[in-house]
């Protein structure tokens, strides 16, 4: 039988990123990695800056490429987001992201 999903953790924000009203959270079902919530940035977000890094048990043994939904006030747009190896998460440092992002997590997932 699958086990138990564990128990959402909540995400360390890095680069000046935090919480948009849901904390962005992750946890561990079955060797997928599942997150949900989301972050914001205040200001112009610098490129390629980290949002969080994940910790060991939940990082993919290559770096892996999700989308996720972006927004700010004038647009809302997909956006990708790398998590490496190393466990930090960062939106594609190619991307300019917008003034005051706000970067949704929710429903992503990915395997380890």
């Amino acid at each position: 039988p699958a086990a138990p999903p564990e128990a959402w953790q909540n995400a360390a924000y890095q680069s000046g990123w935090s919480g948009y009203f849901v904390p962005l959270q992750f946890r561990k079902v079955n060797g997928v990695v599942e997150m949900k919530g989301g972050a914001t940035y205040a200001g112009n977000p610098p490129g390629g800056a980290y949002i969080f890094v994940l910790p060991v048990g939940y990082r993919p043994p290559a770096s892996t490429y999700i989308w996720v939904y972006h927004n700010n006030s004038a647009s809302n747009y997909g956006l990708m987001i790398e998590i490496y190896s190393s466990g930090n998460v960062r939106a594609n440092p190619a991307t300019a992201l917008a003034t005051n992002a706000i970067v949704s997590f929710e429903g992503t997932s990915f395997a380890v």
